[in-house]
């Protein structure tokens, strides 16, 4: 994850408190494990973040930072009211209040599944949602839908200064990732690279290091 952690701070040098949203083709790739995995280590490079789980039908970062969130040490973003999941905070995002989940990183959970997520997202004004929200980090991640599952992630890529697409090895086929390409060229989405998640590296072994 160091790899990505610096190729993605190089691509956004430059780049003052960006968003990156995390993204994949399909449900299952890894988007969500990969979204925490990067956000622990920016943070424990001493970088503050914040992760939106945008993923409005089937959110999974409440589940993965739960074994750290156990007291529920639940802060103020912007001003209070209790606005506690990503549909709330982004609806009233002066209310919005986060979870601390370790050291530097903090997150906003999706809440219940929606069934209509899109709504929320054409409802919301998602520009100065984020930019309120960013003023407060040095890095914004948005953990979103898959782009060929939901229309979800091409609304808020429109509002990202980058878009990383997470793939399966041996699993995400050629096609698919075409034409989720399409969706996001289409959209205009700043796409920065992929990420091959879940490789086996014994099945690469012409580079060592020992």
């Amino acid at each position: 994850i160091g790899f990505l952690r610096v190729n993605l701070l190089t691509a956004l040098s430059g780049q003052a408190h960006p968003v990156v949203m995390i993204t994949s083709t399909a449900p299952g790739e890894g988007k969500s494990s990969l979204t925490a995995t990067l956000a622990d280590g920016l943070g424990s490079s001493g970088q503050r973040v914040l992760i939106i789980d945008a993923d409005l039908r089937r959110g999974t970062q409440a589940a993965v930072w739960q074994k750290f969130n156990e007291q529920g040490n639940w802060r103020p973003l912007n001003g209070s009211g209790g606005a506690r999941t990503t549909r709330e905070a982004l609806l009233a995002p002066h209310t919005a209040e986060v979870l601390e989940v370790e050291r530097n990183v903090d997150m906003l959970p999706a809440g219940p599944g929606l069934q209509d997520s899109l709504a929320v997202f054409n409802q919301a004004d998602l520009r100065a949602a984020l930019d309120l929200w960013r003023r407060e980090y040095d890095v914004v991640l948005i953990d979103s839908a898959p782009l060929l599952a939901l229309a979800d992630g091409l609304v808020l890529g429109a509002h990202a200064d980058a878009v990383v697409m997470v793939t399966e090895y041996g699993r995400t086929n050629v096609q698919a990732v075409r034409s989720a390409l399409r969706r996001a060229e289409r959209s205009a989405l700043k796409l920065v690279g992929f990420v091959i998640n879940k490789s086996d590296a014994r099945e690469g072994e012409s580079y060592g290091y020992s």
